[in-house]
């Protein structure tokens, strides 16, 4: 009997992702058990997760947050579903240490030197984004939902591809929360506040009408999008910065927002609260395309 639970829980929870994600996530986990089988480890833990995602980036020369993000996320389903590399029944993927990993993981990107020749990143601003979106119902509708939040909540990639049934709630949204250490007690979770109405009206209709992920596609798929309406917008050759992704999206809706609570009379460290960044990360992504140019 219990048995035929556990099999029932893992065929429903498998029949929540598309088939896609699912071999993407199979995919994943099969380079890591590649990795433990050339190491000799029969169980992959956190510090062993920390040690695949070094050789990974040494060997692919990439420290993409998102790469280390997609591999959590892998490990992390497969010990929902499957119940796979449990510390004494607790699904370390999802804890504030392997969260840590992939934030450092994300820091080594963000002090790697900047390729030769290539142009800073962008943010995408209000304008910008105006004439994407026209670009998107005609020809990329099926990403329309996601380009709009992405923007108007200024989501990371990887949270937006994770929304899912439940995230959604009077006016706020479900995401992991970076300030959360083992120091500070803080959960790995938060409760975000949803200030755009637009954002907020197409969240509870895709609150009232998914029953599983929100959305069928993955960080890089909305990245491509993001690229391709970049290149038919020429916004590189124009602005003399880079639309390499799904990110310019978050670059550009911190200022969106920060322009909401402005205008709402908040002060500076009632924004970052609200927003919940930093003062540092708030001034980087908010500054403008212009400012932003290679020197």
């Amino acid at each position: 009997m219990a048995q035929t639970q556990t099999n029932a829980k893992t065929e429903l929870i498998e029949k929540s992702i598309t088939t896609r994600t699912l071999q993407q996530y199979t995919n994943r986990v099969d380079i890591v058990k590649k990795f433990m089988a050339n190491r000799g480890v029969e169980t992959c833990d956190a510090s062993t997760f920390a040690e695949f995602l070094k050789e990974l980036s040494a060997t692919t020369g990439t420290h993409k947050k998102t790469t280390a993000e997609g591999y959590r996320s892998a490990i992390s389903f497969f010990q929902h579903t499957y119940g796979i590399w449990m510390e004494q029944g607790t699904i370390w993927a999802d804890g504030w240490e392997a969260r840590r990993i992939v934030a450092g993981y994300g820091y080594d990107a963000k002090a790697a030197p900047q390729t030769e020749g290539k142009n800073p990143r962008g943010q995408i601003d209000q304008e910008m984004f105006n004439n994407m979106m026209i670009i998107a119902t005609e020809k990329y509708k099926r990403f329309a939902g996601a380009l709009e939040i992405g923007y108007r909540v200024a989501l990371r990639p990887h949270q937006l591809v994770d929304l899912h049934k439940g995230s959604f709630k009077n006016g706020k949204l479900l995401v992991p929360d970076k300030r959360a250490t083992s120091k500070n007690g803080l959960p790995i979770t938060t409760w975000k506040e949803v200030v755009d109405p637009e954002a907020r009206f197409i969240l509870q209709a895709l609150e009232e009408n998914r029953t599983g992920k929100y959305f069928d596609f993955s960080a890089r798929d909305i990245g491509e999008i993001v690229k391709a309406i970049s290149k038919e917008l020429q916004w590189e050759e124009t602005l003399g910065v880079s639309f390499d992704g799904a990110h310019c999206l978050r670059h550009g809706g911190m200022s969106h927002i920060d322009k909401i609570y402005t205008e709402n009379g908040y002060d500076t460290i009632q924004k970052l609260q609200k927003m919940q960044v930093v003062e540092t990360t708030h001034t980087r992504y908010t500054r403008a395309n212009a400012k932003r140019q290679r020197q």
